[in-house]
């Protein structure tokens, strides 16, 4: 496979390969994609990606985004200090 071409959610990345899947949000229900790269080998890539599909509590889709009232949740994405 060339470098670049998305095959079956999964693309060579200069030298190492990424995946894609999509992850709903849990606002809207509406899904977008969730990338991870780094990844020596296609089928590293693609073993990875399976284990993320039938993992869907795993992925994190917390962004920090604005909420509707216009202030931004930083709950959970902001380590706090430990007494």
């Amino acid at each position: 496979m060339s470098s670049g071409q998305l095959r079956d959610g999964v693309v060579e990345r200069g030298a190492t390969w990424s995946y894609v899947v999509r992850v709903p949000d849990p606002v809207t229900g509406r899904t977008r994609p969730k990338w991870v790269g780094g990844f020596a080998t296609e089928d590293a890539a693609k073993a990875a990606r399976d284990e993320a599909a039938s993992l869907p509590d795993a992925v994190s889709t917390s962004t920090g985004r604005r909420s509707p009232c216009g202030s931004t949740s930083v709950s959970g994405w902001i380590p706090t200090p430990t007494q």
